[in-house]
């Protein structure tokens, strides 16, 4: 008896309480689920500008926090028109306290995105070396928009808006493997939405026991 992969696709339209996604079952070898569709036209551009931002001092000289039930994407940032030379900018994103570096340089820099933020995600720039009586140019490009479409799921019980694993939209698919998180992937699993009728699908992943011969597939 051989053992075999196969999958099958399942498809929910969200709702704004816990309802279950899928049921559990010891076959279950994985889970490949789309997340929400992005907001398309909701993001909109915006430029934050920090003239002449004092280098001449170690620490941070202009931030950005991404707004409550909202996404946001760093489209471009630049750092030009420095007055010392030798003073050093980093770009950084403070995540609930986990510091993301992303570019740290002591002459004029472009960092080029995309790069994707969440809710409460502060982005900062900083002067690491300070020159005295130095300033720089920064501009920051982004897209926000309003947060609305994204959901949360639950494993062993009911999911709760933002307490467990939450797709937001337009991110990319989330893959879960038994190999990963254990017996968990084999669990009931439950989604909730911060809104109603956020369609989402995705693959089951199941292990099978099939005689069938090794060079056939299974329907």
């Amino acid at each position: 008896m051989r053992s075999r992969l196969f999958s099958q696709p399942f498809n929910v339209t969200v709702t704004a309480s816990s309802q279950r996604l899928l049921s559990s079952t010891e076959k279950r070898f994985g889970l490949l689920i789309g997340a929400p569709a992005g907001l398309g036209n909701d993001l909109q551009p915006q430029s934050i500008l920090f003239p002449n931002a004092s280098t001449g001092a170690v620490g941070t000289i202009g931030t950005y926090t991404v707004p409550a039930q909202s996404t946001a994407v760093i489209q471009s940032a630049i750092v030009g028109s420095h007055t010392g030379t030798g003073a050093g900018v980093a770009l950084q994103i403070n995540r609930g306290g986990t510091i993301l570096n992303l570019i740290a340089s002591t002459v004029a820099w472009a960092f080029q995105g995309p790069v994707s933020l969440l809710a409460g995600d502060i982005v900062t720039f900083s002067c690491y070396t300070a020159v005295a009586s130095s300033t720089c140019d920064i501009t920051l490009s982004l897209l926000v928009g309003p947060l609305t479409g994204r959901v949360t799921l639950g494993f062993r019980g009911p999911a709760v808006l933002d307490q467990g694993l939450t797709l937001h939209p337009g991110q990319d698919p989330l893959l879960l493997l038994a190999d990963h998180i254990g017996q968990a992937i084999r669990e009931d699993v439950s989604i909730i939405g911060a809104i109603a009728g956020v369609q989402i699908g995705g693959l089951e992943v199941l292990e099978v026991d099939c005689d069938c011969n090794p060079m056939m597939s299974l329907p």
